[in-house]
Order: structure tokens, then sequence, then C-alpha cells
């Protein structure tokens, strides 16, 4: 059996330190016996441990989240940022920034356009933006180390790189632009195709 105390700094919950113990703050309605939440701390058989927050609703008990002692928070459901929309960047609704530096990187929703936006908080810059229409405008360069940019729902063209050359085109017909100083057909994977792509009608 657990037992309570209560003083002017804190309320404490006291519980036996067995495995799979818990002890609960409960919060009810007056003059029933159903609780609307209840916070419990618990003792599971691996020796952590573990803080959760649970909700009732139609009778049926849910952990909505979990917060064990290695620093991981587990949600049961949908994990929302709410914040108004902003046209300045670095006022953003969620944010990550690392412990160990200064960097600090966060999302916003643009209040003019409803696009979504990364944005870089700690130099207030906008280094992504992707409209509501699927277009997507970058501060910087785009790097691509390895595969091909498509075009089309059919891939009706292509840019890729071959052996560090750029090759662009479309199905087998390619023009590779080789070692900077030669212009070769090629096909769809960057290879050169001697005699079998015409140039002109």
């Amino acid at each position: 059996m657990g037992s309570g105390i209560v003083n002017g700094t804190a309320i404490t919950i006291n519980s036996p330190f067995t495995t799979n113990n818990y002890a609960d703050l409960i919060f009810s309605s007056a003059g029933t016996t159903t609780y609307n939440a209840r916070i419990r701390a618990t003792t599971p058989g691996d020796g952590t441990r573990k803080l959760e927050f649970l909700t009732a609703k139609s009778a049926a008990e849910n952990t909505v989240l979990t917060l064990d002692g290695d620093q991981n928070a587990t949600f049961s459901g949908s994990v929302q940022a709410r914040r108004a929309r902003s046209n300045t960047a670095g006022e953003v609704a969620l944010s990550l920034q690392p412990t160990d530096s200064t960097i600090h990187y966060g999302f916003r929703i643009d209040q003019a356009t409803n696009s979504f936006n990364l944005d870089r908080v700690d130099s207030a810059g906008q280094l992504l933006r992707v409209e509501a229409s699927g277009n997507a405008t970058f501060s910087g360069d785009l790097s691509l180390t390895s595969g091909k940019i498509l075009f089309g729902t059919s891939y009706n063209g292509t840019i890729g790189t071959a052996s560090g050359d750029l090759f662009i085109g479309t199905a087998d017909s390619n023009i590779l632009f080789y070692n900077g100083s030669s212009v070769l057909p090629a096909n769809s994977a960057g290879g050169t195709r001697n005699d079998a792509i015409d140039f002109g009608s």
C-alpha cells in the first residue's frame, strides 16, 4: 500500500519499490467513481523508471505520453506544434537546437503564402520554401552526389551524372558532357552511344 505526503513545497506519493509497481496521481470528477486522467510513475521489470500520462474516454484508458529514464518521450497519437503563421524568418513553431552548438533550425508556416518553410533561426534566414502547389525553392545550391533528377510523372526527361560527367536527355537519347571538353551521344545511364542517335532532321 502506498502513502502520500503534502508539504509546503511538494506532493510526495510513496509506493513499494518493486517490479511492475506504480504510483498514481488521479484527476477525477466530484461525486463519481470515474476519473478523467492520471499521471503514473512506474518501475518496469527491466529496472528503469518511467512516467506515463493517461486519459480516459468512454471508460477506456489510454496512455498518451511516456517519459522514460533515458530521456525518451513517446507519444501515442499525433503531435502538433500550434502557433500563428509568421512572415518573419526565424519566427518558428517547431525548432531543433543541439546542446553543443549555436546552430538552430526551425519550421514555420508563412502568413502571406501558407508555404512551409525551413529557417535557420540563429541567423534569421530562410533555407527552403515548399509552396501549397508543391513547388520548392532552395535559398542555396542543390547538390546531387549520385542518382538522377527526373522530370514528369513518366520520367520524360533526365539529368544525371556518370563517372563525374553530366548527361541530359530522355530515354536512350541523351547528351553527355564528357571530361569538360567533349559532347557525346549517350544512353539513359550516361554511357556513350555511338552511331545510334541522330542530330537534326
